[in-house]
């Protein structure tokens, strides 16, 4: 799209930073090293702050609108038309069951009927949206994270850690990595993150004997210490569509142990450069982590393959070319570029 000058306006509404602010952090600062004018309007604080202020240099000849995740969509999609070319991006996993039943049911009536109003739709992973919803404007574009330097010496001494990183909620399970310290006395857990089940779990560990060996973080702008200081991440949710956690564990090297849940599968080849768990229970996470204990040479080699499937897939760039692409079809269909 360099040919022509380009306008993209991101909209958001969220009160928390998690994968879907993280893609909005991630792509806005792609766009403005690529010189094309980037602004965000909606929340949380954090992104507005960072790209509220961005300014439209010169003539614009494409502007594009992006509604990041449901709320930006039930709340712009029917609105007049502003932009050029309207983007959606489906983050969350549609079938995902965690609201009431008939909470489920609406919202996947509005997405059928508000998405006719879209020029692209973009599924961060295959499995996140049936191509049934908008039928010939679906466009799966992983996510991408950078790819971070990696220190040459090895880590020093400690114990063999585990690492979760997300809100410390019912879907994310971290009550069932507890339940594993308490079978394994040698294996330590670090959480990043916070949310509504937090006080209960560390009263849990307390009760079990397991609060010595768990570190409770809470929210982390930057997790990057956390991941080179772990063994491997668990990724333990009964809901996902593709967690940047997963990718970025990968990008830093380190095995990532995950259900089977959302486009979990679509990053993570089972044992060779990750494992999948065939099932959401204690057993077979304990034989996973018990695995990656007893042969850090082949933990290494599964981290290392790890990371080279982020530099081949899940790049930052490879993600903003993909949309660009989207975008510059889009804008070609509609006769806007020659």
């Amino acid at each position: 799209m360099n040919e022509m000058s380009v306008c993209v306006h991101i909209i958001n509404y969220s009160n928390v930073f998690g994968g879907q602010e993280r893609y909005i952090e991630t792509l806005c600062t792609a766009l403005e090293q690529r010189d094309i004018n980037c602004f965000f309007s909606g929340g949380p604080l954090r992104l507005t702050e960072l790209h509220e202020s961005a300014k439209v240099n010169g003539a614009t000849n494409i502007q594009v609108e992006i509604l990041n995740g449901n709320r930006a969509l039930y709340l712009h999609a029917c609105r007049p038309r502003a932009a050029a070319v309207r983007v959606y991006v489906q983050h969350s996993h549609v079938q995902d069951a965690q609201g009431h039943p008939v909470k489920q049911w609406v919202r996947k009536l509005l997405l059928s009927l508000l998405l006719t109003r879209m020029d692209v739709v973009v599924r961060v992973c295959d499995n996140a949206l049936p191509d049934r919803y908008a039928p010939g404007k679906i466009h799966t574009i992983h996510n991408g994270v950078p790819l971070p330097e990696l220190p040459d010496s090895p880590a020093a001494d400690r114990p063999f850690t585990l690492l979760m990183v997300g809100a410390v909620n019912e879907n994310k399970n971290q009550r069932l990595a507890l339940q594993l310290l308490a079978q394994m006395p040698d294996v330590h857990l670090v959480v990043v993150g916070d949310g509504p089940e937090r006080s209960a779990l560390e009263q849990w560990a307390v009760e079990h004997g397991v609060a010595k060996r768990v570190r409770w973080t809470g929210f982390l702008e930057d997790p990057s210490p956390c991941y080179l200081q772990a063994d491997a991440l668990l990724m333990l949710s009964a809901f996902e569509a593709f967690p940047y956690a997963v990718l970025e564990a990968m990008a830093h090297g380190l095995p990532v142990v995950g259900t089977r849940v959302g486009g979990v599968p679509e990053a993570i080849t089972h044992e060779q450069d990750g494992l999948l768990l065939p099932a959401r229970d204690l057993e077979s996470v304990s034989a996973a982590v018990r695995r990656l204990q007893a042969d850090p040479a082949w933990r290494a080699k599964l981290g290392q393959r790890a990371r080279q499937t982020v530099r081949e897939r899940f790049t930052v760039d490879t993600m903003t070319d993909r949309l660009l692409s989207v975008i510059d079809q889009a804008a070609r269909k509609k006769g806007l570029m020659s």
